[in-house]
């Protein structure tokens, strides 16, 4: 994304050198906290994670705490930083890889209110590929996201996606949402419902 079309908001809050900003980008990602794992699982995720290296690591770890995202500043930040830097696009891969729903959550719903719609479905779409996401974990993932609280553009965003895959993978689609836990289950199942995409 061009620099002249940001917003000027985050320009004015963020408007830092390539290489400042790649350099925040990676302080955060090697700070970034886990649990469960070794010293070298540790390392070589947070590595991953900078964009030292490209070698997705073998195991995922879980954030330290159960339901994690940055403050909504350094959300803002991150919004910005993803033109320069890969953190940003390999923290959202590791959201969904990992379920952390909130990370994926309050950072997508930043990144649609400060650099827009198309920028939003651009910068998923590509990560999604570029990772080799598996379509069934990106399903459940913006489902739960979609049927807990929202703002307007959020539900705009993952509904699309669930409108699309309702009328083009709705089978495989309906099929990942069967084996959701029983409460994302029944609240995803009853908000097709009332969108008018699955009959009562």
């Amino acid at each position: 994304m061009d620099d002249m079309n940001m917003p000027a908001r985050i320009l004015y809050r963020w408007d830092q050198s390539a290489e400042m900003a790649e350099s925040i980008a990676k302080e955060l990602a090697y700070s970034y906290s886990v649990k469960d794992c070794s010293t070298e699982e540790v390392a070589a995720f947070r590595a991953w994670l900078a964009g030292d290296t490209d070698e997705i690591p073998a195991k995922m770890p879980t954030n330290k705490y159960v339901a994690f995202s940055f403050h909504k500043m350094t959300n803002q930040k991150l919004c910005y930083l993803s033109q320069y830097s890969c953190f940003p696009e390999r923290l959202c891969a590791y959201a969904i890889i990992s379920g952390q729903i909130t990370t994926l959550k309050y950072l997508v719903e930043e990144m649609l209110h400060s650099l827009g719609v198309d920028y939003t479905y651009s910068f998923m779409d590509n990560m999604i590929a570029r990772y080799g996401l598996k379509k069934r974990r990106v399903m459940t993932m913006y489902s739960v996201v979609y049927v807990g609280r929202k703002t307007k553009l959020e539900r705009e965003f993952y509904f699309s996606h669930i409108q699309a895959w309702m009328e083009n993978d709705k089978e495989e689609y309906l099929d990942t949402v069967s084996k959701m836990h029983g409460e994302w289950r029944q609240k995803t199942l009853t908000a097709l419902r009332k969108a008018g995409l699955l009959d009562e």
